[in-house]
């Protein structure tokens, strides 16, 4: 079949160590693996070797997933520098502070007309490629960052998003801002947002979240905020607020908190006990898919502080799963919630603890982001979001796009 696409996808990924970036990696495999339109492109999964159970159950279909044996990848080289010289992306920043990747043999050996770095890792290759580089934190929070990781950082995306055929964002607000930052073509730039993963796990039943409730002793009513423990996330003021609606409005919000407990956290533990929050706050840590399903609807409310996201899965979750949003406005959320959620000024303590006590006590204010988020989460998908990438597969790799793939590159963005 002359037209037939092979395409590599780079899913090296450890099990739960970049939170919501291997969501997007799953979820494009469950899409990926439904395709069915007689084409027979093959997707193929690299993944570590050994290290591959976190995404072996929702391959599928055309996709299939290989192994490869971890070796020690190897700087940019003279022929690298030469290249991203050509590119714009050397010079940049010292060359002390460069961590690009020259080549990986063992991934170009899988023989892809494609390779797909949806990790914000990649390395350099003469092979077409797809770089997705999420969200340029590094430049809008620099503080959170060393000086050496930022301009690592920073030298790696400008690099890999300099050799992409195509480079792709989640929303139309991460589209501006790295064609702004970056100086790169907006035609280069794709937007395809991804989908809430719940649907794809399968929602919590009665007995599943009965048996949540009773391992991680949850309280009645609470309000809940998925995310690992990075500074970014704002868990700081998010307690500041909780301290706020107590000792100023008598209102007591139990919050539980899911998600990696990383360095930063010994940080808002202190904070917790400074500000007599210890029996209202409760952290569980990394759970297992059925556990976020059922904490999602065992809440009344999901809470979303972040100073900073390229894309909140949290929002489209709880928006399945038919609970109210309280979220920031800031990057990409606004355009994302569509309406649906009440926003608030994430610098703000005040501000986060009034909209929080809005979906808390107002029965209308909920009962409307529930109908709103319902119909702006039903515009997603993960066939969706896969149709959209083989569309943009198939014109990286100069190959005939059919009605279909015409029809869904010029639709987007969907969000």
């Amino acid at each position: 079949m002359p037209d037939r696409l092979r395409v590599v996808i780079d899913a090296r990924l450890r099990d739960g160590e970049p939170g919501g970036v291997q969501q997007v990696v799953i979820g494009l495999a469950c899409g990926l693996s439904r395709l069915r339109d007689g084409q027979g492109d093959e997707y193929v999964f690299a993944t570590w070797q050994g290290g591959s159970r976190w995404l072996q159950p929702f391959i599928g279909g055309g996709c299939k997933m290989v192994e490869i044996r971890a070796s020690r990848m190897r700087a940019a080289g003279r022929w690298a520098r030469d290249v991203l010289r050509a590119t714009g992306a050397l010079g940049v920043l010292p060359a002390s502070s460069m961590s690009i990747v020259d080549n990986d043999p063992a991934i170009e050996a899988l023989g892809g007309d494609v390779i797909h770095f949806p990790t914000q890792r990649g390395f350099l290759t003469g092979t077409p490629s797809v770089y997705q580089p999420h969200d340029l934190q590094h430049v809008h929070l620099p503080d959170f960052f060393s000086g050496p990781a930022r301009q690592s950082r920073d030298r790696v995306y400008r690099a890999y998003c300099a050799q992409a055929t195509a480079v792709v964002v989640m929303s139309e607000w991460g589209r501006r801002d790295i064609v702004r930052e970056y100086g790169l073509p907006r035609a280069k730039v794709a937007v395809v947002p991804p989908a809430p993963m719940l649907p794809e796990y399968g929602v919590a039943d009665d007995g599943t979240i009965e048996a949540t409730r009773r391992k991680h002793a949850l309280p009645p009513r609470f309000a809940y905020f998925p995310a690992h423990t990075f500074p970014h996330k704002n868990h700081l003021r998010l307690l500041g607020a909780l301290a706020r609606l107590r000792d100023s409005a008598g209102l007591e919000v139990p919050l539980v908190c899911s998600g990696r407990l990383n360095e930063f956290y010994p940080v808002i533990r202190r904070r917790v006990r400074d500000l007599g929050l210890t029996g209202q706050v409760r952290f569980v840590g990394f759970v297992p898919t059925a556990e976020v399903s059922a904490l999602y609807r065992a809440s009344r409310a999901v809470v979303f502080p972040t100073l900073f996201e390229g894309w909140g899965l949290p929002v489209s979750e709880a928006f399945v799963a038919g609970v109210p949003v309280a979220c920031s406005r800031v990057t990409c959320l606004p355009e994302q919630a569509g309406g649906a959620a009440v926003l608030f000024d994430p610098e703000s303590e005040a501000d986060i603890a009034r909209a929080l006590a809005e979906v808390w006590c107002d029965e209308d204010v909920r009962a409307r982001a529930v109908a709103r988020g319902r119909e702006v989460v039903a515009r997603l998908s993960w066939d969706t979001t896969a149709e959209m990438f083989r569309a943009l597969y198939r014109r990286v790799a100069g190959r005939p796009l059919s009605a279909r793939d015409a029809a869904v590159l010029d639709a987007e963005p969907i969000c």
